[in-house]
């Protein structure tokens, strides 16, 4: 089990730089956009589609998984800080549940999505040049796929306690 804990630790930092790789990408596209928009008056063609397509739905997406891992995401603690560490755990457990539950629905409807996105062939025309957009379907679903394996990993290892504390 231990080798399932660090491939996913793994995927998930992989992830996580794949999506800060997409940030940087992103802003020289976009830089280099501006500047020969403005002193060539020759814009690069599909900016607007490949950044709000690819760069920015990475860069949401990708990282989920290893926010999920650091325990990065959003919580309210206005009375989670005030329960001592065993209810604290049975929280978190739940939790994990909850977002197993959420997240594989959600990943489950992305791979719908994406499957049927590619099926048509979905793309957007920008000028001249029609650009692909349904393999970005299929990082929403990556990311979310992912996320979903990191909180199940989670809950695992919870009721792994909990059965280890009752032998």
């Amino acid at each position: 089990m231990q080798a399932v804990y660090r491939l996913s630790d793994m995927l998930a930092g992989v992830m996580a730089i794949i999506g800060g790789v997409m940030i940087v990408t992103m802003m020289v596209h976009v830089t280099v956009d501006v500047i020969a928009r403005s002193v060539f008056n020759l814009p690069l063609p599909g900016t607007i589609t490949i950044v709000s397509s690819y760069y920015m739905v990475a860069a949401a997406f990708l990282p989920l998984a290893y926010t999920e891992l650091k325990k990065g995401h959003v919580a309210v603690e206005l009375f989670y800080d005030r329960f001592n560490t065993v209810v604290q755990q049975h929280l978190s457990g739940f939790a994990d549940l909850l977002g197993v539950v959420i997240f594989g629905f959600m990943s489950h409807r992305a791979l719908g999505e994406a499957m049927s996105r590619m099926a048509r062939g979905a793309s957007s025309m920008d000028g001249s040049y029609i650009i692909p957009t349904w393999p970005g379907y299929f990082i929403v679903f990556a990311g979310l796929a992912l996320t979903t394996m990191i909180m199940a990993i989670g809950l695992i290892k919870y009721v792994d306690g909990l059965i280890r504390a009752r032998a």
